[in-house]
Formats: C-alpha cells, structure tokens, sequence
C-alpha cells in the first residue's frame, strides 16, 4: 500500500500504486495525477491564486530497473521523415527589338548601314526542398533520469489544470536479481519559476506598486507553501512511497 504525502492536494495530488502486470515478472506503475489552482488568503482582503504552468514527475526505484519501451508519454521521433521534392523550371524572354538605318551621302556613293537585333531568349532552373513532419503534442512526456515532465501544449503560458494521468501505467519495472528491498517512490515537483502567484483583492483589483511590492507578496506565498519541501528552486508538492512484499519474483 502506498504512502501518500500530498501537502497541497487542492494543487497537485498524487496517487501511485503497483500491481502485476500482464508478464509474470513485471509490474505496473499506475499514477493518478490531478492539478488545478489553489487560493491562499493573506488576511481578510487579500488573496493569492497560484496556478503552475509546468510540473514534473521523478520516480525513484530501489530493487526494480524499467522495462524498455513501457513508458508513458515517450516522445520518440521517427527516424524516416517525409520529404517533399519540388521541380520548378521558369523560363525569362528577353527580346531586343530590331533596328535597320540607312545614312545617305550627296556628296559621296549611297551607302547602307544596317543592323539588325534578335529576340534572346534566356531560360533558368529552380530547384526548391521542403520538408514536412508531424509532432505528437504530449502533455506528460517522458525525460531523462526517470523523470516526466507535465504541461500543456503552446507558448507555455497556458496554467496546468484538470486530470493528466487517471491509472494509466507510467511505466512497467522489473525486479533486480538479488534484490534486498523492492520500493517505488514517485515525486511530483515544479520549480519556482514554473509557479504562477496572482494577487487578488476581495475589495478591488490589487496590482503590484513596485518590483519590492511584488517581491514581499511572493515571500508571503512561499512562507504559506513553506511545508512543502523546498530545495535549490524546486518545490516538492506530492511524494507517494510504495514498499513492495517480497515475492519471489527477484530471486
């Protein structure tokens, strides 16, 4: 049974259990991950709305290594790419109108002088490349080091909210031979940058007076998420520990 610690769940929860997968030898991760804004009061006429526009997911294993090719939300780009080859030739006509002139002399033999201009015609050729491929917009997408990173498609600017994993399987694992412990720990953090703060005022619409106004009322939001841990600009909002019975499966 797992140990869930979700010190914001109006927030960010997370719940994580793990069970026997299809395979004898391995199992699932299976997450629920919601996320939504949260209003902190201040005092009577002051509160904070605090969205994230990123989250992230980092699962520690002890005793289990992941089965290749089970994780979820893996961004794999295809190695064969459609290419589209266009074959433009234009042709430019360039024409120089003909001329004939003829000088005469009274006082010396008729004479003719003629000169003539044809048409030129000049041709080029165009040689374009495009090219054309399609990306998968992921909102949970697998990174490195065990990690999966949560947000919504666009320009980022857009807060996370709503449901993002309903038991759906993060990842399969597989016991290590000789194991002497078998536990799964699932993180769920954001760093500070990724944390929206929006003041708002029950009495009128508050705007910061200055960049010192903003840095107090930012240090009053962080002394309010101040339980939940904190280390080198990462907040760590939800933790869920799972030990798992000794089987026989790792021997």
């Amino acid at each position: 049974m797992a140990n869930d610690q979700n010190a914001l769940p109006d927030l960010i929860e997370v719940i994580t259990r793990v069970q026997n997968g299809n395979e004898p030898e391995n199992r699932e991760v299976r997450v629920e991950l919601r996320i939504d804004s949260v209003t902190l009061a201040a005092d009577a006429c002051l509160e904070f709305v605090v969205e994230l526009n990123r989250a992230n997911l980092s699962l520690d294993l002890d005793g289990f290594e992941v089965v290749p090719k089970s994780r979820h939300g893996e961004p794999t780009k295809p190695n064969d790419v459609s290419v589209e080859h266009k074959l433009t030739k234009e042709s430019t006509k360039q024409a120089e109108a003909g001329a004939t002139a003829e000088l005469n002399l009274s006082s010396q033999p008729s004479a003719a002088l003629n000169a003539k201009g044809s048409g030129n015609v000049a041709s080029k050729t165009i040689e374009s490349m495009s090219a054309q491929q399609t990306y998968s917009l992921l909102r949970v997408k697998a990174r490195g080091n065990l990690r999966w990173e949560v947000s919504e498609p666009g320009d980022g600017d857009k807060p996370l909210g709503d449901t993002y994993l309903n038991d759906d399987v993060l990842c399969k694992i597989k016991a290590l031979p000789g194991a002497n412990m078998l536990a799964v720990k699932l993180a769920a953090f954001a760093r500070k940058r990724d944390i929206r703060v929006t003041p708002v005022s029950k009495v009128s619409k508050l705007a910061f007076k200055s960049k010192n106004h903003e840095k107090m009322l930012n240090a009053l939001v962080g002394k309010a998420l101040s339980h939940s841990e904190s280390n080198g600009g990462i907040i760590t909002f939800s933790v869920s520990e799972i030990v798992v019975e000794d089987d026989g499966l790792h021997r």
